[in-house]
């Protein structure tokens, strides 16, 4: 579903910034995918800003802003991170809630914004892609099932990251249960093995 309007995350009308995140599944933000997305949006929709957002643990990672010092809050991504839906905002400004955020009731001055969500294969939610621009613009279709597109190839990255992690964490810990094995084998004492059958029995009989 493309809402149209959108509904932007806050507590009490107010929006809310989260605290600032590390990449998840020992991603760098060198990955091409998070130059490669950004770039096509813009050539797609023209002068926008573009973000892409990763959330982990409660906490966010901006591309253009990775080390939050620059923007406080993520307004666009927020609404998608929770729903899970793709979002068009036509005019921000006119949004009860996102006209009160610093991105649109100041400079920049944002009035147009789009996110789609970064979702993996397993559903999970991990972030958005987001455009958002200095003019309103009436929902389009076709980029917005683009902005999708873009969307899923960095959730297929996050994907093989996080499968790569696991991958890694699995072999850690066979290498660990060998280590410990290994240890348990030497220490061990060693018990004498059977007794060779004698032949003092037979011998008595005779």
């Amino acid at each position: 579903m493309h809402n149209s309007t959108g509904t932007a995350a806050r507590t009490g009308g107010v929006l809310e910034a989260r605290p600032v995140s590390r990449l998840p599944y020992g991603m760098t933000g060198q990955e091409a995918v998070f130059e490669r997305a950004p770039a096509l949006a813009s050539a797609l929709f023209g002068k926008v800003y573009v973000s892409v957002v990763i959330v982990s643990e409660g906490a966010v990672w901006r591309n253009i802003d990775p080390d939050g010092l620059l923007i406080r809050g993520t307004p666009f991504a927020d609404p998608v991170t929770a729903s899970g839906q793709a979002m068009w905002w036509e005019d921000a400004a006119a949004d009860p809630v996102l006209s009160q955020s610093n991105l649109v009731a100041s400079a920049p001055f944002v009035r147009f914004a789009a996110a789609a969500p970064i979702q993996l294969p397993g559903g999970e939610v991990q972030g958005a892609l987001a455009v958002a621009g200095l003019e309103p613009r009436p929902l389009d279709p076709l980029l917005m099932a683009n902005l999708e597109r873009l969307a899923a190839m960095i959730a297929d990255e996050c994907d093989r990251a996080r499968t790569a992690q696991a991958l890694q964490a699995q072999e850690a810990e066979a290498r660990r249960n060998r280590v410990i094995q290994g240890v348990f084998a030497k220490a061990a004492p060693r018990l004498p093995g059977p007794a060779a059958p004698g032949r003092c029995g037979r011998d008595r009989i005779r």
